[in-house]
């Protein structure tokens, strides 16, 4: 049966706050006159980073298997 966990690909999605804008979404960026500007952070989903991982249920299969009587 499906994994419930993963709903059966067998990856699973962590979220971490952005260490380069520190969960905010914008970082600050200097022209080169020297005059600061807000920027959307390059590196993140507002504020958060995505991270795919085996799922830990089923180990990456996708399935687990039903518990016997």
């Amino acid at each position: 049966m499906p994994c419930r966990n993963c709903s059966g690909t067998g990856i699973s999605a962590v979220s971490v706050i952005c260490q380069r804008c520190s969960g905010t979404g914008e970082i600050i960026i200097y022209d080169s006159d020297g005059t600061e500007r807000m920027q959307l952070c390059p590196k993140c989903e507002d504020g958060m980073v995505y991270i795919e991982q085996t799922c830990s249920a089923c180990k990456g299969t996708g399935e687990i298997l039903p518990l016997s009587s």
